[in-house]
């Protein structure tokens, strides 16, 4: 095709299938069956694309059950190693410190800090 990703698309796909079929996806731009990108790591399942909306919904609703937070969280995690410093401040500003700031503990820290005694342990190890 004439065309690369030289930086995070080949690392990211070595990760993903392996370093001999990442070359091989890269070098040889070949066209990959539904089954075959299964096998090989490329994608996680495969449904007939008539069952396709109703398996999208049925994994929305299991995601739906479990917690938005811890989601998020995760989420920011497994991007955070892919987006290097920028996605690790990412993780620690939006989902760590923001957090962290609305506890019992930041809140008897701060009180703390600010009218220079020890901090009250009780107000936050219960």
């Amino acid at each position: 095709m004439g065309s690369y990703d030289a930086g995070f698309g080949t690392w990211y796909l070595e990760d993903s299938v392996g370093r001999k079929r990442a070359k091989e996806i890269w070098y040889l731009n070949r066209k990959y069956s539904a089954k075959e990108a299964q096998a090989m790591g490329l994608v996680n399942e495969v449904a007939p694309h008539a069952d396709l909306r109703a398996r999208t919904e049925a994994l929305c609703e299991e995601l739906k059950k479990r917690g938005p937070q811890a989601l998020a969280a995760l989420k920011a995690a497994f991007h955070a190693r892919h987006n290097g410093v920028t996605g690790l401040s990412r993780l620690a500003v939006d989902h760590l410190v923001a957090n962290y700031y609305h506890t019992e503990e930041a809140k008897e820290m701060g009180r703390a800090f600010n009218s220079k005694q020890d901090p009250d342990p009780d107000k936050f190890y219960k």
